[in-house]
């Protein structure tokens, strides 16, 4: 009866240990091109973690300790082919609850930059490298390989372009289907400068309302704006989300492929 009871108690407080609010930390990521895959270090991964490389989701492997002496957890996670070329990504774990949806704590992820290849020496000044779309409007200035900078009303932002689409962070909505006040996930720690959010209508781009404060809301739906061609789309996903209010800065006319030119 004892024993029936200690597994009992084992049972009900599993779910607070695997899922519970310690922050989840990143302390290394290492990048092998033989598997082409990365092995990430770190602590409170929880048991199915979704990672994303460069704002897109890759596969997982199976969270296991690194060592028998260390409290840190690792997770191997494999590249998409052909293997990304030599620069610097966003490597980003994000723990899931007991449903495998993605939480939206503030302590519920953690950011990692990685460089893949060697960094080579420094070279001659040369032009910067805008993005436009296929009617050479401009989009905004590369800061690395798929990552874009530009601005708006007075806002600098950034986000992510691949050919066929712009994306960035998640827009969260208190409705069903993805209408009504849009809100944006909260960084932690935030970024010094925007992480757009883009979204409905067409490619419109959204950034933090800093005329309101933080709060909790009861979510029931988000854009997925996940980098794919033609999957942008409205998923349901009910929970609690640490957000704030996001205003619409601008909505951009463009058309893909989108592609690099120098700078005149």
């Amino acid at each position: 009866m004892l024993c029936r009871c200690v597994c009992c108690c084992i049972l009900l407080f599993l779910p607070a240990l695997v899922y519970g609010d310690e922050q989840l930390v990143i302390s290394s990521a290492t990048y092998d091109p033989t598997s082409n895959a990365i092995t990430i270090k770190g602590r409170s991964f929880g048991l199915n973690p979704i990672v994303t490389f460069n704002l897109v989701q890759i596969q997982t492997g199976d969270v296991s300790p690194c060592e028998a002496s260390s409290p840190e957890t690792c997770l191997i996670v494999k590249l998409p082919t052909p293997a990304p070329g030599p620069g610097s990504y966003m490597l980003r774990v994000i723990r899931t609850n007991p449903a495998g949806h993605p939480k939206n704590g503030q302590t519920d992820f953690d950011v990692f930059d990685i460089t893949l290849g060697k960094v080579g020496p420094q070279g001659p000044p040369g032009n910067s490298l805008q993005c436009v779309d296929a009617n050479n409007r401009i989009i905004g200035n590369y800061m690395d390989h798929s990552t874009i900078w530009s601005s708006a009303g007075g806002v600098i932002y950034f986000m992510v372009v691949n050919q066929e689409n712009l994306h960035g962070s998640l827009l969260w909505y208190e409705s069903a289907d993805c209408s009504g006040q849009p809100y944006y996930s909260i960084f932690s720690p935030p970024y010094s400068i925007p992480f757009a959010a883009v979204g409905p209508p067409g490619f419109s781009v959204f950034v933090p309302d800093e005329a309101f404060s933080a709060q909790d809301i009861q979510t029931r739906s988000y854009w997925d704006q996940n980098g794919l061609p033609n999957q942008n789309r409205c998923l349901n996903w009910s929970g609690n989300v640490r957000a704030i209010r996001a205003k619409s800065l601008i909505k951009l006319n463009v058309t893909p492929p989108f592609k690099a030119r120098q700078v005149p």
